[in-house]
């Protein structure tokens, strides 16, 4: 079993974060994670390791470096994501990177410059190592996961299929093996918004009748069908416009809602309870006027078996590395949806508390940041066979 010091994973750690990669999306900074993606390619050039961009639009672009194994045959990927979420509000340095009694802090320490950093360590000591891996070993560095996914689309969509996927996420070193779906969807209340003609009846009032049945009626069907890891599907309307000028009743309004589900609670069960409650609520006011749009995400929840062969041989890495090994539930989906989606045997494993993800002292234990690159390596130098 190969042991990192810290000392070796620290300093990329916090250079990682020193560089600011807020997606561009949240307006703070105008080149996004192109900065980090500059210096993830330089270490590895560094290193001699050989790497490829894959543009995705202006000067965003994956990076993919590979180490050859013996099997060229069969891969197994690491992938972490390069951007973070807002930095705005924080209680710490962003980027400062300060270390505190053992503890890394600023934003994207957790979510996911650690498991970067980790994935970069281990990539660096197999690619020096006397002997090739079994496989060849796949890395990807991935732009744009915090708001469009469009680096992992990208990824996906060029015909990259490796055998095995470990995607970085803080999952406390714990090994997740199954996430919550998405759905997103839009209803439409009231009179078209281009009607001139004076509103008979208030479209936010009633858009309020609407969000409160579909709350209890998803409240209830999620009850009755938890998932284990997981937990229960969740609703959440997150966005309301409205059209209407003052002293006039709004004619028409808009919902956005997103429901968070799980594999016996999917979007066609949450979509059956919504169009139930549409046509309930038809009924008992025949003057309300509600049109259910098409989803426009549908990022169906995932479970890979305890079985399968990577979970079984995470399980085994994490417990050499870092004590008993459990297996957890991701509850924010992304990318290893879009890993199992494609066909792909996938794991989600990564050093920090999923609870400190985005959060205003967002931070990461060193000790877990050099066990998660004792981890990643010893997945390089072990898969599953």
């Amino acid at each position: 079993m190969h042991h990192f010091s810290p000392d070796r994973v620290l300093p990329l750690l916090r250079e990682a974060i020193a560089i600011d990669s807020v997606n561009r999306t949240f307006r703070e900074n105008r080149a996004g994670e192109t900065s980090l993606c500059d210096w993830v390619e330089i270490i590895l050039q560094r290193q001699g390791i050989a790497c490829r961009s894959q543009p995705i639009k202006d000067r965003l672009r994956n990076l993919v470096a590979t180490v050859a194994g013996r099997d060229p045959s069969r891969t197994i990927c690491f992938e972490a994501h390069l951007d973070t979420t807002t930095a705005r509000g924080m209680a710490v340095h962003p980027f400062a990177a300060e270390l505190v009694e053992g503890r890394v802090y600023g934003r994207g320490a957790c979510d996911c410059k650690g498991a970067l950093a980790a994935m970069l360590a281990a990539l660096q000591t197999v690619a020096n190592d006397e002997t090739p891996p079994p496989f060849t070993v796949a890395f990807a560095a991935t732009v744009d996961r915090e708001i469009g996914l469009t680096g992992i689309q990208r990824l996906l969509a060029s015909g990259f299929r490796p055998t095995y996927a470990v995607v970085g996420a803080p999952t406390n070193l714990a090994v997740a093996a199954c996430a919550r779906g998405c759905l997103r969807w839009r209803i439409a209340v009231g009179e078209s918004p281009q009607s001139y003609a004076p509103a008979r009846r208030n479209a936010i009032s009633d858009a309020v009748l609407l969000i409160g049945d579909l709350e209890r009626r998803i409240r209830r069907r999620a009850a009755e069908h938890p998932h284990p890891l997981l937990g229960e599907a969740e609703l959440r309307p997150w966005r309301i416009r409205a059209s209407g000028l003052e002293g006039f009743l709004p004619p028409h309004c808009a919902v956005d809602f997103d429901c968070y589900t799980v594999p016996d609670c999917d979007a066609d069960a949450i979509l059956d309870e919504v169009n139930d409650a549409v046509t309930l609520l038809e009924a008992d006011e025949p003057g309300i006027r509600i049109s259910v749009e098409a989803p426009y995400l549908n990022e169906p929840p995932v479970q890979v078996a305890e079985t399968a062969p990577l979970v079984r041989a995470a399980l085994d890495v994490c417990h050499a590395a870092a004590g008993p090994a459990s297996l957890v539930g991701l509850r924010d989906n992304g990318h290893l949806n879009r890993f199992v989606a494609a066909g792909i045997e996938a794991v989600a494993l990564g050093p920090g508390d999923p609870a400190l993800a985005r959060a205003t002292q967002e931070c990461v234990e060193v000790e877990q940041l050099a066990a998660a690159a004792d981890i990643y390596y010893n997945l390089m130098r072990n898969p599953p066979i």
